[in-house]
């Protein structure tokens, strides 16, 4: 559960992250000798978040859905043992 909420953290955190680097990139609209090159770079930084969101979204939901599991087996042995004991 510790890893999911940390992923899920990750995750929320990429879209505010986003929009950071889109006010950097329209900031350097202003300069016409700059705009290539740093449009570069944070080009490469939108990469990287993309990247790092996809394997946080996707380790937030394999660790939730493992965590669901096996709480579901859990209620279901649970079930079962009661119901035995009638």
């Amino acid at each position: 559960m510790i890893g999911g909420t940390i992923c899920a953290l990750g995750m929320g955190a990429a879209m505010p992250a986003f929009a950071l680097l889109w006010g950097q990139m329209t900031d350097t609209f202003n300069d016409p000798n700059l705009i290539v090159d740093t449009a570069r770079g944070i080009m490469f930084s939108f990469f990287y978040i993309g990247i790092g969101a996809f394997v946080a979204g996707w380790g937030m939901f394999a660790c939730w859905m493992i965590t669901g599991e096996r709480q579901g087996i859990a209620c279901r042995q649970q079930y079962l043992k009661s119901l035995l004991r009638q």
